[in-house]
């Protein structure tokens, strides 16, 4: 086979897996600990939660509250505010949409929770009136943002900023990237003909 060819059957194999490995665990299912029927508190350092780091310490939240997506979230205060982050890999210049649900723990105050997530240099900030939820009721929001990656990789970071027992409940953290056809989620990439096409496409180079 052509060397040309041979690289253009590599990128064509490993396209989809690259394109693919953006953000893991976004409904923080997966972790070496079980938080159990109330919650387990998480040190600053903890990498417990799979594919997540925590920053300041935060709760993860087991069957206290019912969670937006499987089973388990994040109260991001755990006394005093908290963080927790994920570093992704990302494809420079692409265009990015992150989706993620809010509520908030309603044991005490503040009625009004308040985070800031963070990315590629872009801040953001939320925030969650829990009058009226409860735990069976949490009133699960959905949030989203976009930014365009200025590198091949980034820190994702959520931060409580309530200095409190009971913050912002943060759950279903999920990112899609816009193709170079404007497609959310679609696999098209800029070829090295400069054609924007799925690397499994036969016309891809």
């Amino acid at each position: 086979m052509p060397a040309r060819l041979n690289v253009c059957f590599v990128l064509a194999l490993f396209f989809p897996f690259y394109l693919g490995a953006q953000l893991l665990n976004g409904s923080f299912e997966n972790s070496s600990i079980n938080p159990g029927p109330a919650f387990v508190p998480l040190p600053a350092g903890s990498t417990d939660i799979f594919n997540w780091e925590v920053g300041d310490p935060v709760d993860y939240v087991g069957g206290l509250w019912v969670a937006s997506n499987g089973v388990r979230s994040i109260d991001l205060c755990s006394g005093a505010a908290g963080s927790i982050f994920q570093e992704l890999n990302l494809i420079q210049d692409s265009r990015y949409q992150v989706q993620f649900d809010i509520a908030g723990n309603t044991d005490c105050a503040p009625i009004i929770k308040n985070m800031q997530v963070r990315i590629d240099g872009n801040v953001f900030n939320y925030s969650f009136n829990s009058t009226g939820r409860s735990h069976a009721d949490m009133g699960w929001r959905t949030e989203q943002f976009e930014f365009t990656a200025s590198a091949n990789n980034a820190t994702l970071e959520f931060i409580g900023l309530d200095d409190s027992a009971c913050g912002m409940a943060l759950d279903n953290v999920r990112m899609q990237r816009y193709d170079c056809n404007g497609i959310l989620g679609g696999n098209a990439v800029i070829d090295e003909c400069g054609a924007c096409l799925e690397p499994t496409d036969p016309l891809f180079n």
